[in-house]
């Protein structure tokens, strides 16, 4: 994938090791301009708006053909953005809308004003963003860290969740997934 190689050239450790900080103007403004030409290869129209949460401004993207059906968010693993999701988003789309969602702390526009990193916290985050984009339960795709949060969202604010999707998901064996008591598998306690 030279793209990805193209596009991370610019980030490297933050000076203060903040979450989503850049080490310098620079830097953000080249990774920005290619995170734009890469959202050129989503399907059009697609639009991008913010959404903001308790602990954060969340950048979402959206493809709505369809949109009274079921949604379909995507979340991408840690470092990525949702323009990891190109190749897929018009095939999701064929029943209702779709949302990629830039995690926050990652490479890309959104902004966290809090760590996520409890899982409670990471649920409240995602149950907020759902419910601002839908009344209804979403379709939540989960690659990697995004499976770890598709999967954390089910376990904790199920009510927003209509089926989740791991890919790769972070946290998946079979000593976490079997864990939660809901959850088939070994009953131990984390």
């Amino acid at each position: 994938m030279p793209w990805l190689k193209h596009i991370t050239r610019g980030a490297g450790p933050a000076p203060e090791g903040e979450p989503g900080s850049w080490v310098s103007d620079a830097a953000r403004e080249k990774f920005m301009a290619a995170y734009d030409r890469v959202f050129a290869l989503w399907p059009q129209p697609r639009e991008a708006f913010d959404i903001e949460t308790a602990t954060a401004i969340t950048r979402v993207h959206a493809y709505r053909p369809h949109p009274g059906g079921v949604p379909v968010v995507l979340l991408t693993g840690a470092g990525g953005n949702a323009a990891f999701w190109f190749p897929h988003v018009a095939a999701l789309a064929e029943d209702g809308p779709v949302y990629g969602i830039d995690m926050p702390g990652d490479a890309n526009p959104s902004v966290a004003r809090a760590l996520m990193t409890p899982p409670a916290s990471c649920a409240a985050w995602l149950d907020e963003l759902l419910g601002k984009l839908s009344d209804r339960p979403a379709h939540l795709v989960g690659f990697s860290y995004g499976g770890w949060v598709a999967m954390n969202q089910a376990i904790r604010a199920p009510g927003r969740v209509a089926s989740i999707t791991l890919l790769g998901g972070a946290g998946a064996d079979d000593a976490h997934v079997g864990s939660h008591p809901r959850l088939p598998g070994r009953a131990e306690e984390t």
